[in-house]
């Protein structure tokens, strides 16, 4: 009989009798273990910071002059896929409507459709 003892980070101990075989599949079961939580490291954090919100996209747009102009959905749709944003139109529509009613675009109508501005 071989005995394991094992002490994780997060305070659980574990403490494994059995044949050498059966010890050694069941500490590989524990150490590949799916369902564990990642522990939180600064990388993470920082990670998690370089994300960008829709909203952060489309205000990034507007600081590089995109909205100098009238621009429709699809047109804002494809300028935020070209920098890796992939998102739905009934999103998008949303997320943009979000930036009007802060006030950070404008939108007016040409030709029966709704162009968005900045503002």
């Amino acid at each position: 009989m071989v005995k394991a003892e094992i002490k994780k980070k997060d305070g659980t101990h574990i403490v494994i009798d059995g044949s050498e075989e059966e010890v050694k599949r069941l500490l590989n079961l524990i150490h590949d273990d799916k369902t564990a939580k990642p522990q939180k490291t600064k990388e993470n954090k920082e990670a998690k910071i370089g994300k960008m919100s829709i909203g952060d996209m489309i205000l990034e747009l507007k600081e590089e002059g995109f909205f100098d102009g009238p621009k429709g959905l699809v047109q804002i749709k494809n300028a935020l896929a070209e920098k890796g944003g992939i998102y739905e139109a009934s999103t998008l529509s949303a997320q943009v409507i979000r930036q009007i009613r802060k006030r950070n675009l404008g939108r007016i109508k040409q030709d029966k459709k709704w162009m968005y501005v900045k503002r």
